[in-house]
C-alpha cells in the first residue's frame, strides 16, 4: 500500500531560522517517513502559542485559556507555508493528501498557492464539545 507521513519531527532546533527546518526522510517498509525540525521560535509561535495557546481553548469552549498574539498567528501561517513548501517536492501526482488536525488549517490553501493540484481531504479530530 505504501505512503508517505510528513509532518514536525518533534525536534526543536535552537539557533534555528523561524520558516527554515531540516528535512529527514526515511523509510520504514513501505512506508516513506519525513520529519521536520523546526526552530524554536516556530515551535513557540506556531505550535504552543497559536495552535495549543489560541485554536486549542475556542475548539473546547475555553475562551478564557486563549490569548491572542500577532507573532503566534503570523507563526502558525509561516510554519504552515513551510510544511507546504517542503511537502511538495515528496508528492506524485495521483497521490491523495491527507490534513490531519488543527494544528494545519492553513495547510491546503498553501500547497494551492503553489499550484499542488492533488485531491485533498481535512479532519480535525478535535471535537468541539457542547457548551454548557
Amino acid at each position: 500500500r505504501g505512503g508517505l507521513w510528513f509532518g514536525w519531527s518533534g525536534k526543536k532546533v535552537a539557533d534555528g531560522t523561524p520558516g527554515e527546518g531540516e528535512l529527514h526522510v526515511r523509510q520504514a517498509g513501505d512506508v516513506t517517513l519525513a520529519g521536520l525540525d523546526l526552530a524554536e521560535d516556530d515551535v513557540r509561535d506556531y505550535y504552543e502559542g497559536y495552535s495549543n495557546g489560541v485554536l486549542w481553548p475556542v475548539f473546547h469552549y475555553r475562551l478564557d485559556l486563549a490569548g491572542f498574539e500577532q507573532r503566534h498567528l503570523e507563526g502558525y501561517r509561516r510554519v504552515n507555508r513551510l510544511f507546504a513548501r517542503k511537502l511538495a517536492p515528496l508528492l506524485r501526482a495521483d497521490d491523495l493528501i491527507w490534513i490531519h488536525d488543527y494544528h494545519l488549517i492553513p495547510l491546503a490553501s498553501e500547497l494551492r498557492a503553489m499550484g499542488c493540484r492533488n485531491r485533498m481531504g481535512f479532519s480535525a479530530r478535535t471535537a468541539a464539545a457542547a457548551p454548557d
